[in-house]
């Protein structure tokens, strides 16, 4: 159940996950033709666990997930369902 300021996750996440997983579920995003239409249930399937918050404002809802330095954030635009598509995605620290 999403607590308040945490979107579809929720504020105890902290996103973290092995950086193998980091790495599929970017090479995953990134590759897909149909990475627009992902829910942040797809992405939370792909990375096996809720994305930490990062900036929640109900109308773009931002996300982390992290392995030691490396950090994918997804940025999901919440549509008049209260479910959140895919809108943006960025990989720092990844060789």
């Amino acid at each position: 159940v999403p607590t308040a300021g945490s979107g579809s996750s929720n504020a105890a996440a902290t996103g973290e996950v092995s950086l193998d997983t980091l790495k599929n579920g970017w090479e995953t995003i990134r590759g897909s033709d149909n990475k627009y239409e992902m829910l942040y249930e797809d992405v939370r399937d792909l990375m096996g666990c809720d994305g930490e918050p990062y900036k929640i404002d109900g109308v773009k809802n931002s996300y982390c997930w992290q392995s030691g330095g490396a950090i994918l954030t997804v940025t999901f635009k919440v549509l008049d369902n209260g479910s959140e598509e895919l809108n943006a995605f960025a990989v720092t620290g990844l060789d």
